[in-house]
């Protein structure tokens, strides 16, 4: 299991080096993901965060953007996670 879990990281880390994405969501395990696959890479193709709505969510967690989800311009290839 534990083989299958370090696989799956790496390959997540893979993923955001090379593609654009966003993180949905703005609180404990959005800012957890958003550290995790921060370790190691340089953030350039982190757009930020996507909530449902702006009530009662922080404007930026560790200096990134908080905004609606239809805020964003994504592109055909940016991913949600």
């Amino acid at each position: 299991m534990t083989d299958c879990i370090s696989n799956a990281g790496r390959d997540l880390i893979d993923f955001v080096q090379n593609n654009k994405f966003i993180i949905y969501g703005a609180h404990l395990v959005a800012a957890e993901l958003s550290g995790f696959v921060s370790t190691g890479t340089d953030n350039r193709n982190f757009l930020g965060f996507a909530v449902t709505s702006a009530a009662d969510n922080p404007k930026f967690i560790k200096g990134h953007p908080v905004r609606c989800f239809d805020e964003y311009e994504l592109e055909k290839d940016t991913a949600v996670l």
